[in-house]
This record gives C-alpha cells, sequence and structure tokens, in this order.
C-alpha cells in the first residue's frame, strides 16, 4: 500500500498514549518510519510499537523523557541521522531522520 509519508520518517513525542500514540498509528498506516518516544518504553508504547510495526513500518522505540535535557543528551537516536543503523532492513531505502 502505497501511502503519502512512504520514504518518510517521523520522530514522535508522547507515542504511548493519546494525542501522540494517535499521531504515530496515523504516520504508520501512511508508510513512514518512526521513531516513537515517550518517558517510559513498558506498557503502552509497546503496544503502539507493535500496531505501527504490523502496519509494515519501521519503529525505532525510546525511553527519555524530551523535557530533560540530560535524556535529550544521551540519546543519538533523538538527533537527526540516519535510522537505518537502528533498525532491521524494513527501512525504506533512502528514509532518514
Amino acid at each position: 500500500m502505497s501511502g503519502a509519508l512512504d520514504g518518510k520518517g517521523a520522530v514522535v513525542t508522547g507515542a504511548g498514549s493519546g494525542i501522540g500514540a494517535a499521531i504515530a498509528e496515523a504516520y504508520a498506516r501512511e508508510g513512514a518510519s518512526l521513531c516513537l518516544v515517550d518517558w517510559s518504553v513498558q506498557g503502552s508504547l509497546d503496544e503502539v510499537a507493535g500496531r505501527c510495526e504490523r502496519a509494515g513500518n519501521a519503529v525505532l522505540v525510546v525511553g527519555a523523557d524530551v523535557s530533560n535535557e540530560t535524556d535529550r543528551g544521551q540519546h543519538d537516536s533523538l538527533k537527526t541521522k540516519d535510522m537505518r543503523d537502528e533498525t532491521d532492513t524494513q527501512q525504506p531505502s533512502g528514509s532518514s531522520f
């Protein structure tokens, strides 16, 4: 299925619930590779990631509090980079964050 976001990547903060989860799932349906960020990777974020992966998308899950400078500095995946280093071959060719 071809989507409006095929070959694109998105970082979604607050992806474990509410609006963040809804955005992540909508982007997944449109073909985006995703970096899902929430303060806890346990529970709901894992469930959201699973639903996005089942849609056929590359998904990287990061536990971080993006309001905390120390957390942001410790996660290279929150910086602009090529997600193919972090994911498997599901990553569309030429996609990067």
